[in-house]
């Protein structure tokens, strides 16, 4: 009698490990786990208005006002990216403040042929601390773009989420 209660407690043991198993690994799946900083990670980009962004290793960027004065008048802090399925994720679970749905990314893809799953991005810039006219600001406010990439990365068309201005950023050779 006691060997069968041994028994059935080290089923149960069992059964309780492997579906806890399952279910972290379901889970774990589920979650965006994938940043795809490897498109940007490490390279500076021309924005539209002439402004210079660049985005450390560290995952750490840094904007500039212009490319030549790099003294004065920037923006720093810490940077997310995310590309295909983990940005239609990111934007419709976690940047809900916009009120973009799953559906309608997925029909922004659709609707432009020239562009592909793989090409989409949501890149995400948590700004830190500002130098601006020669005096620095501590800061703690969020930049979102999303937009889409050409084939090679060396160019992105993107839409600042909070304002709807479009703007490119290309790479700087």
């Amino acid at each position: 009698m006691k060997k069968t209660l041994i028994w059935i407690i080290s089923i149960i043991i069992v059964i309780g490990v492997v579906v806890g198993t399952i279910l972290l690994l379901n889970n774990s799946n589920n979650s965006i786990n994938n940043y795809d900083y490897e498109k940007i990670i490490g390279k500076s980009f021309t924005m539209a208005d002439n402004s210079y962004i660049v985005f450390k290793d560290n995952k750490r960027f840094i904007w500039y006002k212009t490319k030549e004065d790099k003294d004065n008048n920037y923006y720093e802090g810490t940077y997310t990216v995310y590309r295909g399925e983990n940005a239609i994720r990111y934007i419709s679970n976690e940047l809900t403040i916009y009120a973009v749905t799953e559906q309608e990314q997925r029909d922004l893809i659709e609707r432009n042929s020239k562009w592909q799953l793989d090409n989409y991005f949501n890149i995400n810039l948590h700004n830190e601390r500002a130098f601006i006219n020669n005096e620095e600001t501590k800061m703690n406010s969020d930049t979102n773009y999303f937009g889409f990439a050409n084939n090679d990365y060396t160019y992105f068309d993107i839409a600042n989420m909070k304002t709807s201005n479009y703007t490119s950023m290309t790479l700087d050779k």
